[in-house]
C-alpha cells in the first residue's frame, strides 16, 4: 500500500465514516450530522483489528516485494557477470584458435614453397641425367 492508502485506512478506522452506509441522499444539504463513532462495542473493536491487520500484513508484503525485486536484480546481475566472462573467454578461444590456424597455414607455406624447390632441384637433375644418359 501506499502511504496515502495508509493514512486512509488508519484515518477510517480513527475517524470512520461520515455517510451511513445504505442510506441514500439525493441532497448533499440533507446529509446527516456527523457524530464521532466511538469504540464501545466489540463489532468497532473487531473492524478495528481486522483494519490494522491488513495494514500489517499490506506493509509486510510491500517488503517482500522489495526483497524479491532485489534478489532478482543481484541474480540478473551475477549472470550478466557471467556470460560476459564466459562470452570474454570463447573470444579467447576463437582468436587463439585463428591465430594457431595463421601459424598452421604459413607453416604448410613455406614446407609447400620447399616441396616446390626439392621438386625442381630433382627435375633439373633428373633433366641433366637424361642429358648425359643420351650423349
Amino acid at each position: 500500500f501506499s502511504n496515502s492508502a495508509r493514512r486512509f485506512i488508519i484515518s477510517s478506522v480513527i475517524g470512520g465514516s461520515s455517510v451511513k452506509v445504505g442510506r441514500r441522499n439525493p441532497n448533499l444539504n440533507q446529509l446527516p450530522p456527523v457524530t464521532p463513532i466511538t469504540y464501545t462495542t466489540s463489532w468497532d473493536t473487531t473492524q478495528s483489528q481486522q483494519l490494522a491487520g491488513l495494514a500489517r500484513e499490506a506493509q509486510t508484503a510491500e517488503q517482500r516485494m522489495a526483497r524479491t525485486q532485489l534478489w532478482a536484480r543481484d541474480q540478473l546481475r551475477r549472470m550478466a557477470t557471467a556470460q560476459a566472462a564466459s562470452l570474454e573467454a570463447v573470444s579467447q578461444s576463437c582468436k587463439s584458435s585463428y591465430e594457431h590456424a595463421e601459424r598452421t597455414i604459413a607453416s604448410m607455406r613455406k614446407s609447400l614453397d620447399d616441396a616446390r624447390r626439392r621438386l625442381a632441384e630433382t627435375r633439373r637433375q633428373l633433366s641433366a641425367l637424361r642429358a648425359q644418359a643420351s650423349s
